[in-house]
C-alpha cells in the first residue's frame, strides 16, 4: 500500500467516526436573533391581525433603524440590562415600544388633534401590547408603566 492509500484510508475512517457529530456553532448575537425575528415575522405581534398594519409599518422602521444604528441600540439594550441570549423578544418589545411611541408622536396617524386614525389606533394597541410584555417580565414596574401610559395619552391628545 502506498502513502496515498494510507491517507485516503485515514480520511475515510475519520469521516466515519465523526458522522453524526454536530459541529459546534458560534451562537448568534442577541441583536442578530432579534433582527431575524423581525425579518421572519417570528414574534408575538406579527400574527395579531388586529394590529397587522401597524406591525408591518413598525417592522420596516425597526429593521431600518436598528441596521443603521446597531451599535447605539445594542448599547442602549445593554444599559437597560436585557441584551442577552434568551431575551430577544423582550429586546424587540422595548424597541417596538420606543419606535411606536415616536411614530404616534409625529401626528401622521391622527385624524385630528387627540384622535388617531385606524392605523394610529393599531399603533396604540402595539404600544400597549409591548408595554404590557415589559411589565409582565418585570422590566418595567407598574409606576413607570402608568407614567408611560399617561405621557402617551397626553402626546396623542396634544398632537395631530
Amino acid at each position: 500500500m502506498n502513502i496515498h492509500g494510507i491517507i485516503m484510508g485515514c480520511l475515510r475512517w475519520l469521516k466515519s467516526i465523526t458522522k453524526g457529530i454536530k459541529k459546534e456553532t458560534t451562537p448568534k448575537e442577541p441583536m442578530e436573533v432579534m433582527l431575524d425575528m423581525l425579518r421572519r415575522n417570528n414574534n408575538p405581534w406579527a400574527e395579531d391581525i388586529t394590529m397587522s398594519l401597524a406591525y408591518n409599518i413598525m417592522r420596516d422602521i425597526a429593521l431600518h433603524l436598528v441596521k443603521k444604528h446597531k451599535k447605539e441600540y445594542t448599547e442602549s439594550l445593554i444599559h437597560d440590562g436585557i441584551y442577552k441570549n434568551g431575551s430577544e423578544t423582550l429586546m424587540l418589545a422595548l424597541l417596538l415600544n420606543r419606535f411606536t411611541w415616536d411614530q404616534v408622536a409625529t401626528g401622521k396617524y391622527h385624524l385630528y388633534r387627540g384622535i388617531l386614525n385606524t392605523t394610529g389606533e393599531q399603533l396604540e394597541k402595539l404600544f400597549y401590547s409591548t408595554m404590557n410584555m415589559l411589565t409582565d417580565a418585570e422590566l418595567l414596574d407598574e409606576k413607570m408603566a402608568d407614567s408611560w401610559s399617561k405621557t402617551f395619552i397626553e402626546d396623542v391628545a396634544c398632537i395631530g
